[in-house]
């Protein structure tokens, strides 16, 4: 079962100064870190890993001893001896015996004692070593009283989530999602949608993107893994098995634009083809589902790029990539591989 990691991790800053010599003091610091049964990050039967940074002042040493419980069971693999300068990380982590074992409440406990050879205090900061990841959403304003597919009534005012067009070329409808999860569709005069850019910058490392997509449980029907990340506009490709994807590539891509989204979805890259119309062509073509698909920037008659955008969003709804770039992907990547788009 996919759980997240909760959002409680509490450094607690109890400082005992407990002598050991004239000279010589003992600080503990205490992390905790808890997971739980919310929606969805985290999972069973993968090891856990995470840091601890000293930050002190330039030149100064401190020497470490940390010891970690899960659920007050001692785990011997968390014990650690350190003599650490400023900058440098303990990283630690918790075998997947202890995850899998404790399947409700996960929570985990780390001490730290730092004797230092004189009374200063040194500043220690925790990280569990992640970064969140968040699907993104489009909001948008109902213009006006409106009753969607189901007769789902939806007044004028309300907020909600702006999925998808029925046709990028007629644009007559939308799919919206309310807050209580309800899924309609209605008139696309009736919605007044967010133009922002929701794009952040791409700061996640390989470590990143392999605990996100091992977290999450993916599994695929050949040894790799697509992951398309709409709010850093980065496609990933895994080599592995579930549980222990290892990112091999990860390239800059443009999926759809605010009007025409690509949707957040887990499908499979089914067939490999090529597009060739009057006013553009895309070659290669990796096809996923309804007509979505992982292509190349179109190109026009005149052998001339329509549209340069990479880094942001811009496509009709398809994830677009540089030619070189996605020409590699359909060199090592099979059909039949499970593409997420998250």
């Amino acid at each position: 079962m996919k759980r997240v990691l909760c959002v409680l991790f509490a450094v607690c800053l109890l400082l005992s100064g407990i002598c050991v010599n004239a000279t010589e003091s003992a600080v503990q610091k205490e992390l905790s870190i808890i997971f739980s049964n919310e929606p969805a990050q985290h999972n069973p039967w993968t090891d856990l890993s995470y840091s601890v940074t000293v930050t002190l002042p330039d030149g100064e040493e401190v020497y470490t001893r940390g010891t970690g419980y899960v659920k007050g069971l001692y785990v011997p693999e968390l014990d650690t001896y350190h003599t650490l300068r400023n900058g440098d990380v303990i990283n630690l982590t918790i075998p997947a015996v202890y995850n899998n074992y404790y399947k409700e409440d996960f929570e985990f406990t780390y001490i730290l004692n730092v004797n230092r050879e004189n009374s200063d205090i040194p500043v220690i900061s925790v990280s569990t070593g992640r970064k969140k990841i968040n699907p993104v959403k489009i909001p948008a304003y109902i213009n006006y009283n409106v009753t969607g597919s189901g007769g789902v009534y939806i007044p004028a005012g309300t907020l909600v989530e702006y999925m998808n067009p029925d046709n990028h070329n007629s644009m007559r409808s939308c799919k919206v999602k309310l807050s209580d999860g309800r899924i309609t569709w209605i008139p696309m005069s009736s919605v007044a949608r967010s133009d922002h850019n929701f794009t952040i910058p791409d700061d996640l490392t390989d470590y990143d993107r392999e605990n996100f997509v091992n977290s999450m449980g993916y599994e695929s029907k050949t040894p790799y893994l697509i992951w398309v990340n709409k709010e850093r506009q980065r496609l990933t490709v895994f080599l592995g098995s579930k549980g222990n994807w290892k990112a091999v590539n990860t390239f800059p891509v443009a999926t759809g634009k605010n009007a025409t989204p690509t949707p957040t979805v887990v499908c499979e890259y089914t067939y490999k083809t090529r597009w060739v119309t009057p006013s553009y062509t895309c070659d290669p073509v990796l096809s996923l589902y309804d007509g979505y698909a992982i292509h190349n920037q179109p190109v026009n008659p005149s052998g001339y790029v329509t549209d340069t955008t990479i880094g942001n969003p811009a496509s009709a709804g398809c994830v677009r990539m540089l030619k070189k770039d996605v020409d590699w992907v359909a060199s090592y990547v099979p059909v039949k591989t499970t593409v997420v788009i998250y």
